[in-house]
């Protein structure tokens, strides 16, 4: 009997460990950006506090877009364990993600350095294209060693690496911005530098397993077919949330985008937050679906829906009301209005439940099911967002956000209970 006491409490103090790092990682990593941006806020002036926004959709836009998330399947596929040998599987993910990524990237730097190519973010300057071009693929390897060290359960290097990232991230993002004339130029270079330090850090770890076998053509079919429906779910929903920045800065201008771009950056915030809750039921779940414990897998995500949403619902609370009592200090170009408040709310809200269905999809391999969710809504966003930006200004952009994450979500339900049905029958 105590020997069985003995077992339980080390099987417990393991798994409290374990869930104890993957919250430290996934906090500092994911709130690292939130962390500079009261600095972000009172350091830049209006129209930077935009390109910076700008920046932001950027990174979360390229790395599905060059790599076709080829580098993220590894989070599933590994746990395809009889299928694929682990070292080739993790070279082969890694790779061939990466490859095509550096090559686009040194594509974009030489068009900008050419002179071929003229955007509000770039302006035309090689030294942020390369900025730029440095943190995407900076993200490209943190996203890898995340997704694979979380999946695996190893909640140490997966914490080791979040420390990493986002200590320097913030440490030099708040240098940057508290020295003497603060400007974008400046931010972007000093979070580039912390992105390259954590990539090599990552590359680091992952030494004996990355560059052991050349990609396997067979395995890396295997990662498109599964990642290219994962990618195109991934921009879709950037077009339903990023691309309003986009459309608001071509109608109302850099300057007049401060208040939703601010908004826009706490929404980011408290969404990635509210994906920590999913990300930690990420090993688990996915052992489940491997073995074909659907019930299991579905019993597990909707537990993790509940608290994501109740994490949704505290954190923004605490940020409204930390907001009202230092709105004074506060440009009015950053004001942001209780309408807008309300709408990015209720997106939050919407998001949060819908990853629940998402999970369950790509859990069960079903991920070209996502396609038919986001792609629709990215659309609507597209042709909502222009008239309502036009006639409500940044509050018809909040709106446009709401009711494309809105589309998504029941698009996502019909298609699920649909791949539900077929799995029954």
């Amino acid at each position: 009997m105590f020997e069985l006491r003995q077992k339980l409490h080390r099987l417990a103090t393991g798994k409290t460990r374990n869930a104890l790092n993957f919250f430290v990682g996934f906090a500092c990593q994911r709130l690292s950006q939130f962390a500079i941006l009261p600095l972000v806020v009172s350091q830049l002036d209006a129209a930077s506090f935009s390109r910076f926004g700008l920046m932001t959709s950027v990174l979360q836009l390229a790395p599905s877009l060059l790599t076709f998330r080829v580098h993220t399947s590894v989070g599933r596929l590994i746990f395809d364990t009889t299928l694929y040998d682990r070292r080739k599987l993790i070279a082969t993910c890694f790779l061939g993600g990466l490859a095509p990524a550096f090559f686009l990237v040194f594509v974009y730097c030489s068009l900008i350095f050419l002179g071929g190519v003229d955007d509000p973010l770039s302006a035309k300057s090689t030294l942020i294209a390369l900025s730029i071009g440095t943190l995407i693929l900076s993200r490209i390897v943190v996203e890898f060693a995340s997704t694979l060290f979380r999946s695996d359960g190893n909640s140490k290097r997966f914490m080791h690496i979040s420390l990493v990232d986002g200590a320097l991230y913030g440490c030099l993002g708040a240098l940057a911005l508290t020295c003497e004339n603060p400007n974008f130029i400046g931010l972007v270079l000093a979070i580039s530098i912390a992105g390259f330090i954590s990539s090599m850090f990552c590359m680091f770890l992952l030494r004996k397993d990355v560059f052991s076998f050349w990609p396997e053509k067979s395995i890396l079919a295997d990662c498109f077919r599964y990642s290219w429906p994962t990618a195109v779910h991934g921009v879709g929903l950037w077009f339903s949330t990023q691309s309003t920045r986009w459309v608001g800065v071509s109608i109302i201008g850099l300057e007049g985008m401060a208040s939703f771009s601010f908004v826009l950056l706490i929404a980011s915030a408290v969404g990635l937050v509210s994906r920590i809750v999913f990300e930690l039921s990420r090993p688990t779940a996915g052992k489940a679906f491997a073995c074909g414990d659907v019930e299991e897998g579905k019993r597990i995500l909707s537990k993790s829906q509940f608290y994501s949403m109740l994490v949704v619902i505290i954190c923004f609370s605490v940020i409204i009301l930390a907001y009202y009592i230092f709105e004074n200090y506060l440009e009015m170009q950053f004001r942001i209005t209780s309408s807008m408040f309300m709408l990015v709310f209720l997106y939050l809200l919407v998001d949060s439940w819908s990853l629940k269905i998402t999970n369950l999809l790509l859990g069960m391999k079903f991920s070209k099911s996502l396609m038919f969710s986001s792609l629709p809504s990215g659309l609507v966003a597209l042709c909502l967002t222009p008239p309502l930006c036009i006639w409500y200004q940044e509050y018809g952009l909040c709106l446009s956000l709401f009711v494309s994450a809105f589309v998504q979500a029941v698009l996502a339900l019909i298609l699920w209970r649909r791949v539900s049905t077929i799995v029954v029958s």
